[in-house]
């Protein structure tokens, strides 16, 4: 909006629009990307290698309130007096804003419902991975954080919640692991967790104790990876499975609206029933049992992009803008089909906050089937997406 709303009226022309959409995608990439934060950096900005975990878990707990949360203020001030400042203190005031940049990053990992507060066992159980002591310490203090009442077992959901915290922490300084694994990390951890229940809960009472939890922690971590870690699903993959490329975007548009309710959401069922039966089974019509499983498991993981607030319900011109990436037509169909989706009222313009919501669908499809772009650029779907648009709408907005 910055770069296409020229005469700053907040809204864009179809022409301003189109002029902003066929600049380079690469440029925009570049002008907006941001330095990745990597293990690498927080280890050295921290030095949490040197310190036992549970002098850190410790440190972390202290600094919650009574009800055992952490805001981003309290967490800022606990890393910065506690782990940064001892370790560094010459730090330049650029250090000093980078290390703010990357504690606030650490603290926005966990908070997934955005209300500004973190509980203190799951930062403790994901800081963890990144400190010093045996693996027998870290066991310890895994299995004492989620062991609440003190009877020495911990029960499946527990384990889950404690899994889901270092795979949160582990994706976001390492996106290639995510890119390796292919789900997310509430997903990743319910079947890693439930895997060692299976393995570890040897009388099968639902809950582990303490040595049966060791035992299964003590195995090589690659092999648990590899027992849980799905196909990574790839741009081509889901090209290849609906055959969108075939498909007019206008086309593809029309059904997903189709199949949206009077308020324009679709559930999962309704999005799975129609991608597979509007765009696969039409394409592959002796599809293996096997194949129809692995058909479910990327429709699936399409709608989870768009529903992040995990209510079940996705806008149907949020899907429809971003698989229109995938879809048939010129560059000038894809524009128009766009446009129309969000020029809700039909009067040939479109706000800053409806190119935002555009853009955030496109970036989130793109960051789920090519995690490594995402890597290189550093940010979230969201804030790419209110960058781009306020760019766009300097560049676009003529008038």
């Amino acid at each position: 909006f910055e770069e296409a709303d020229l005469n700053a009226d907040g809204r864009l022309s179809f022409d301003e629009f189109q002029r902003w959409y066929a600049q380079p995608k690469q440029e925009q990439f570049n002008q907006v990307a941001a330095t990745p934060i990597t293990m690498e950096e927080i280890q050295n900005l921290t030095l949490l290698a040197d310190l036992h975990v549970e002098d850190a878990v410790a440190i972390i707990e202290s600094a919650a309130n009574r009800q055992g949360l952490l805001d981003l203020e309290s967490f800022s001030e606990c890393v910065m007096e506690n782990f940064v400042l001892p370790n560094h203190q010459s730090l330049s005031v650029a250090g000093i804003q980078r290390a703010e940049v990357v504690i606030e990053a650490l603290f926005r990992v966990f908070d997934q419902d955005h209300n500004g507060y973190v509980d203190h066992v799951e930062l403790a159980s994901g800081m963890s991975i990144l400190c010093g002591g045996s693996r027998e310490d870290k066991v310890k203090a895994a299995f004492s954080l989620y062991d609440v009442n003190g009877d020495g077992f911990i029960s499946l959901d527990e384990m889950i919640t404690y899994l889901t915290s270092v795979f949160k922490l582990m994706f976001q300084v390492s996106p290639e692991t995510q890119s390796e694994v292919g789900v997310t990390a509430e997903k990743l951890a319910a079947v890693t967790a439930q895997q060692a229940f299976e393995e570890a809960d040897l009388n099968a009472d639902g809950r582990l104790s303490f040595d049966e939890f060791q035992r299964w922690y003590a195995q090589p971590k690659q092999e648990q990876f590899n027992q849980v870690a799905a196909t990574p699903i790839t741009m081509e993959e889901i090209q290849n499975l609906t055959l969108l490329a075939d498909l007019h975007v206008e086309d593809a548009v029309a059904i997903i609206e189709s199949a949206a309710n009077r308020q324009g959401l679709l559930d999962l069922e309704s999005f799975s029933e129609c991608v597979m039966e509007n765009f696969v089974l039409p394409n592959h019509q002796s599809l293996s049992v096997a194949g129809i499983q692995r058909a479910e498991v990327v429709i699936e993981a399409l709608f989870r992009v768009f529903d992040q607030d995990h209510n079940g319900y996705v806008d149907h011109v949020e899907l429809a803008s971003g698989m229109s990436i995938l879809c048939g037509g010129s560059r000038e169909d894809k524009v128009k089909a766009a446009f129309s989706l969000y020029d809700v009222n039909g009067d040939g313009f479109i706000s800053l906050d409806e190119m935002i919501t555009y853009l955030t669908s496109v970036f989130k499809l793109m960051f789920q089937v090519s995690p490594e772009t995402q890597s290189e650029v550093g940010v979230t779907a969201e804030k790419l997406a209110a960058v781009t648009a306020q760019q766009a709408f300097e560049e676009a907005d003529l008038n």
